[in-house]
């Protein structure tokens, strides 16, 4: 009476899912429009999207960006060149039980020290391969940076 799962010998129960606060996984999938998100992570997605309103734009292309790169080393994050960013980012890690950080270009392209990057190198997500319906047009800039490298 009394003991842990540990002590009885059975195993412990998992952690029970808290949708009372929000986490980052989630509001990346309600940004993304998914359906795997709760009521805090709506709450907390609206209030960056009201600083930020480019944002699900963003996700959108990492996305699509992932997508093209799966056989490599691929990298996407926001950076911290974008002050609206970096307050939309203040306020998630305020209201959310994980945080999140963004990262300079600099920092985004070390993760890629001593591989070898595919063409066009680290670029802004819309820049990376855009699959653009009018080929004339170009890529609307966006403060997300990515990459793709292969080890030779």
């Amino acid at each position: 009476m009394g003991s842990s799962p540990s002590e009885s010998g059975r195993a412990a129960l998992p952690p029970r899912l808290d949708t009372s606060t929000a986490h980052s996984a989630r509001v990346w999938n309600y940004l993304l429009g998914g359906k795997d998100n709760f009521a805090a992570d709506r709450e907390v997605g609206d209030l960056i999207l009201r600083m930020f309103p480019g944002i699900a734009h963003i996700a959108r292309l990492q996305r699509r960006f992932l997508a093209r790169a799966v056989r490599y080393l691929a990298l996407s994050d926001g950076t911290d060149t974008s002050p609206a960013l970096n307050q939309a980012i203040a306020a998630y890690n305020q209201n959310s039980a994980s945080s999140y950080h963004l990262r300079s270009p600099a920092e985004i392209a070390r993760f890629f020290d001593g591989l070898t990057l595919v063409s066009p190198g680290v670029v802004t997500t819309s820049r990376w391969r855009p699959d653009l319906a009018d080929a004339s047009a170009e890529p609307r800039e966006v403060d997300a940076i990515c990459g793709v490298a292969r080890k030779d």
